[in-house]
């Protein structure tokens, strides 16, 4: 079997993805094994873990010993972590050698096991990281000289159960291209790489995209069929009939009440265009920085302070808009002061909708994309109708001539 380059490795994995279930069918045990063995062992273990468990399995055992070894450790770690998406294949040296015994102990290590990142490990006798060195440190310095005198100590280090995520956001603030990845005990076990997280980045954002209008980042493959894109799409639009509706019900209920009512129905698709807008602005912004790794209390405290002052500005301004244009379109300035106050308290209900549901979401370990889609225009709809109704009667009520 001819060498496979980078691309056609991962292109081979999402294929192998989207037709896991027959390729037991299609492809061989054999033909696997010599594709696995080809492959770095992160992308090898992410090839496995998209086959059916018992097919993958047969392919582990007929693996060589120490690429199944490599492969069994990465994917005993939770999908998600740095340690299942690390790759076996580093550079490191031990802290007590100098650079001529460097050099020769680099030399020894086989081709498959050097993988591509410039970085040298620079290890203690218990194998945990103490420094970093590159390539050209090793080219412009005596052979006699030290490791460990050229060593760059500051080595940030991540944890095999650090949620990617984590890693994305460390790898981008330090321009880093690799980080290390430790055992609970120090140990360095593995690299995760800013190349092998583009994957990881990528379908995160397709997942997103897709939870945000209410499917599965599955639709996005061209391979998809009708009945199963149906399958993906039909519950989310349950979801909008059933709040569609619940509103519908509200309405009728005030129609019952309010002589009002057709004067208000004028400017329900103002009212609910600016309800959801809003919520899903203030969904987007959260589920964003949590897909950057801002999860801490000073992080979405910063969030929430900042969203609500501009909710509260924003709901102002378009509140004063719309009043003031209602008042000279209805020739009544209650109707206007009707309008505008609905439209304050209604679009800082949805601003807090759009801002605290990702939270909850995340808090009872749901996906928080699903906060930004179907769900927070629903619960966004049902309160507009519930406040625009009530409160705008309360004012035409009191304020009318």
């Amino acid at each position: 079997m001819e060498k496979l380059t980078d691309a056609q490795k991962w292109q081979l994995i999402k294929h192998t993805e989207q037709a896991s279930e027959s390729c037991k069918d299609k492809l061989g045990a054999a033909y696997m094994v010599d594709v696995v063995s080809q492959l770095s062992s992160d992308a090898a273990a992410e090839l496995l873990r998209s086959l059916p468990a018992d097919f993958s399995a047969q392919v582990i055992a007929a693996l060589p010993e120490d690429r199944a070894r490599d492969v069994k450790e990465i994917l005993a770690y939770p999908t998600g972590t740095a340690g299942a998406g690390m790759a076996k294949e580093y550079l490191s040296i031990p802290a007590c050698k100098s650079v001529a015994q460097a050099i020769a102990h680099l030399q020894v290590i086989p081709k498959d096991r050097k993988g591509k990142v410039p970085y040298i490990y620079v290890l203690d006798q218990e194998g945990r990281p103490q420094g970093v060195i590159q390539t050209k440190d090793l080219i412009f310095n005596l052979p006699e000289t030290p490791v460990k005198d050229i060593t760059r100590e500051s080595v940030v280090t991540v944890s095999a159960d650090t949620p990617q995520d984590k890693v994305a956001q460390l790898l981008q603030e330090g321009h880093y291209l690799a980080l290390p990845v430790i055992t609970a005990e120090g140990r360095l076990t593995g690299i995760i790489s800013a190349d092998s997280l583009l994957q990881f980045i990528q379908q995160q954002a397709d997942s997103d995209i897709a939870k945000m209008v209410g499917t599965d980042a599955e639709e996005l493959s061209a391979d998809s069929s009708v009945p199963r894109i149906m399958q993906l799409r039909l519950p989310w639009l349950m979801v909008s009939i059933a709040s569609g509706l619940f509103c519908a019900f509200i309405s009728d209920i005030f129609h019952h009440k309010m002589q009002s009512v057709a004067m208000l129905l004028l400017f329900v698709p103002v009212v609910l265009g600016l309800s959801e807008s809003t919520g899903i602005q203030g969904a987007t912004i959260v589920v964003r920085n949590m897909t950057r790794g801002k999860f801490s209390l000073s992080d979405m405290g910063s969030i929430f302070f900042r969203e609500v002052i501009v909710g509260i500005l924003i709901s102002v301004i378009c509140a004063v808009i719309v009043g003031v244009v209602t008042a000279f379109w209805q020739g009544s300035w209650a109707v206007g002061l009707a309008m505008a106050c609905s439209l304050v308290l209604i679009m800082i209900v949805s601003a807090g909708i759009g801002l605290v549901l990702p939270v909850i979401f995340k808090a009872v370990k749901l996906d928080p994309a699903f906060a930004s889609g179907p769900l927070v225009l629903a619960i966004c709809d049902i309160q507009t109708l519930f406040i625009y109704f009530n409160l705008a009667n309360w004012v035409l009520t009191r304020f009318s001539a």
